[in-house]
């Protein structure tokens, strides 16, 4: 799982690094994976 949260936080970190603001339909896709990924480590610590 760990290569699994560097990975994301490298991807995070990048994000806000752009040089310019996405367009609507890519940050709606950025949101849904980040939901996604949030899920998934709820669900990941509750078991």
């Amino acid at each position: 799982m760990t290569d699994l949260n560097d990975a994301f936080e490298k991807a995070v970190k990048e994000s806000k690094e752009l040089p310019s603001k996405p367009g609507n339909e890519i940050l709606l896709c950025l949101y849904r994976l980040y939901s996604v990924e949030s899920a998934a480590q709820l669900s990941y610590k509750t078991n």
